[in-house]
């Protein structure tokens, strides 16, 4: 399998599990809220319930964008994918990316010039 092919799978499978991780973390949030309100607090406004869903649903959205990231990062690092992965996917600084980027460093050759191209200071004798 090509590196675009794997990359574009590993895209597809990391949105699925995007989606269904924000639903759960935004619902999770949501239901934590409103037992917080009715049950510990008594508030049974319901314009401050509409508020705290607000909430919970930008918070949802924040929190899964930080545990989005991090568990990308996880599994490249956990199963190795960075060197079968697309470079562009990888973010900059992440220790998938800085792993990649020395996998390609070890695997590259090492240019031996001819002696008649060095200069006079180089040049073997």
């Amino acid at each position: 399998m090509t590196k675009k092919a794997f990359t574009i799978l590993f895209v597809l499978a990391a949105t699925v599990v995007n989606i269904v991780m924000t639903l759960l973390v935004i619902v999770l949030l949501a239901v934590v809220s409103t037992l917080l309100l009715r049950v510990i607090l008594r508030i049974d406004n319901p314009t401050v319930l509409l508020f705290a869903w607000m909430l919970s649903f930008l918070g949802g959205l924040i929190l899964d964008m930080v545990l989005y990231s991090r568990l990308c990062d996880w599994v490249i690092a956990k199963f190795k994918l960075a060197t079968k992965l697309d470079p562009r996917l990888l973010r900059r600084g992440s220790p998938a990316r800085i792993s990649a980027q020395q996998a390609e460093k070890k695997e590259r050759p090492k240019t031996v010039m001819p002696k008649s191209v060095l200069p006079d200071e180089e040049r073997e004798e």
